[in-house]
């Protein structure tokens, strides 16, 4: 699988074919699948919220008819700002909808 970057400055890769639990097991690294806005993000590690409490706050959902849990909003805002990417830091203000649900927790 040949490396690539992603948005974020990460180290990603673009196939996933012979993907094993060792694939995700690196640092930083952010594995895309799809073309947004169908797209899943999977990342490695998050810098703000430590595993347990992420897992502890998961929000169930499905994807195209599958079972899924998804980073919860807040937890998924917190890690942004932690990171401080400009894109991120204004898409937090200029969603009302994410400012407000950060405001809210």
């Amino acid at each position: 699988m040949p490396p690539t970057q992603t948005s974020a400055g990460a180290k990603g890769r673009s196939d996933l074919g012979a993907s094993t639990a060792a694939t995700f097991a690196g640092k930083q690294i952010v594995y895309q699948i799809g073309i947004a806005p169908i797209r899943i993000d999977i990342l490695a590690e998050i810098n703000s919220v430590e595993f347990a409490e992420a897992w502890e706050n998961r929000v169930p959902g499905t994807f195209f008819g599958v079972p899924v849990h998804f980073i919860s909003q807040p937890d998924l805002e917190s890690n942004e700002m932690a990171l401080g990417r400009t894109s991120d830091l204004e898409d937090l203000e200029r969603n009302p909808k994410r400012k407000r649900s950060r405001n809210e927790s």
